[in-house]
């Protein structure tokens, strides 16, 4: 098996996967959205965090996407379940070295590439609806990025059994729309306490379940929003979530940072001006720019 190690600001669902607000017995309504406001100083701490918090981490370049149905289990069935992006951690577009020196990993948003967003239907008698706390949250993203990011790719059908085992959970509902993209799935957050707060949002590979998502990524690190499947979950039965919770688990999308700070998960607030400040300038300069470079744009906004 062939991977290379570098540097990588890991996406750890120890933090991911559990963001708490909400009561232990369902009744919270999730986080808040802070007062802590956006400065030059505090975004760009935020962003030299990003890059000091990459570890070694593996990425996988022994796979040829599309990945193609086989006889070894770990293959069967791939194209079939619409699933030829399939990922365990984060793997190379095309099997060549990823660039991390110094650059933020993150998605190419532009009219012409926007993040596919589906919305889960689990169960043959579930009604296709959408949480109106989801919408808010996905405009109040694209009001943070100062543009368009989403593109509405409608529901996504599973039956029960379609998601009882993650590593072999059927897609094939998306074909013909596309291979991969985010999926937003209410009331599938894994359990988790942490210091005595249920966790009330996550973003990973799988619904009910701990562990980073699967992403596939080019070699200037650009994430491919579109190839391979990422879930994104909200609530369970003993956590409630708003559009905060909602605002704060896309955010670890976007910026793929796996911790918090003034503003993101600390200091009581949930999703705030700081965040803001942060995805903004990240998605207002240009792809593989070098942190050191990059200018502080949330002022021009």
């Amino acid at each position: 098996m062939n991977k290379l190690k570098i540097p990588l600001l890991a996406l750890s669902i120890s933090v991911v996967t559990g963001c708490g607000g909400g009561d232990s017995d369902g009744g919270g309504n999730g986080g808040n959205y802070g007062n802590n406001p956006a400065s030059e100083s505090h975004t760009r701490a935020v962003l030299k965090a990003i890059v000091a918090g990459h570890d070694n981490f593996t990425v996988y370049t022994e796979h040829d996407f599309p990945r193609e149905s086989s006889n070894h289990w770990m293959n069967a069935g791939l194209t079939e379940r619409n699933d030829e992006y399939k990922c365990q951690g984060f793997c190379s577009l095309d099997q060549n070295p990823v660039e991390t020196e110094g650059v933020i990993w993150r998605h190419d948003v532009s009219e012409d590439n926007l993040v596919p967003v589906y919305y889960a239907v689990i169960g043959d008698d579930a009604k296709e609806e959408i949480d109106p706390r989801v919408t808010e949250g996905l405009k109040g993203i694209e009001a943070a990025i100062d543009r368009k990011v989403f593109e509405d790719k409608g529901f996504i059908r599973f039956s029960d059994a379609d998601v009882t085992n993650f590593s072999t959970i059927d897609y094939s509902d998306a074909i013909g729309r596309g291979k991969g993209g985010l999926i937003i799935s209410v009331g599938t957050a894994h359990q988790v306490s942490k210091n005595g707060e249920i966790m009330c949002g996550s973003v990973t590979s799988a619904p009910y379940i701990a562990g980073s998502p699967n992403m596939i990524v080019d070699t200037n690190g650009v994430l491919q929003s579109d190839k391979g499947w990422v879930w994104l979950n909200l609530g369970n039965d003993n956590c409630g979530f708003d559009t905060n919770i909602v605002k704060h688990e896309l955010a670890h999308y976007f910026m793929q940072h796996d911790g918090h700070f003034d503003g993101f998960g600390e200091n009581g607030d949930t999703f705030s001006e700081s965040t803001e400040a942060v995805l903004h300038t990240i998605y207002n300069n240009a792809i593989g720019a070098p942190v050191e470079s990059m200018s502080y744009t949330w002022d021009a906004k």
